[in-house]
């Protein structure tokens, strides 16, 4: 929190009142996102939502696409997740979207975020099974 908080105290753009406003929304969004546990209920949950405004609007789920999901496998800060964690956070993804009947895209072929390792474009057999691709 500390770089966010310098990088909104950097913001010409924004007055005093603004800065502050924009730090405690900031905080209280940083505070969600730590205090989650970003299974499979807490993933339907925000799912639901959309189910749920789909059905208000009189679209079909199929209509709506879930794009650019993923985890980071590192950072520059060496922030990310394990592999296990990882694979089970996409797949717990994939599996609520396809619950109510979204389409989904995963993020990034390569990168900190691909289905291929950086190095060696080889697949990852893990994030393969997750994003239920295993013998297709």
């Amino acid at each position: 929190m500390r770089q966010t908080r310098a990088r909104i105290a950097a913001d010409a753009s924004l007055s005093v009142e603004e800065r502050g406003a924009v730090e405690a929304e900031t905080e209280k969004v940083i505070k969600v996102y730590f205090d989650a546990d970003p299974g499979r209920p807490f993933i339907d949950g925000y799912l639901q939502a959309a189910a749920d405004w789909t059905k208000r609007h009189g679209l079909k789920p199929d209509r709506v696409l879930m794009g650019e999901f993923g985890a980071l496998r590192k950072d520059a800060y060496n922030f990310g997740a394990r592999a296990p964690d990882r694979a089970r956070y996409v797949r717990d993804v994939r599996e609520s979207a396809e619950k109510f009947g979204f389409a989904w895209a995963f993020w990034c072929l390569f990168e900190s975020m691909g289905l291929m390792a950086d190095t060696d474009h080889a697949l990852d057999p893990a994030m393969v099974e997750a994003l239920g691709l295993a013998g297709r």
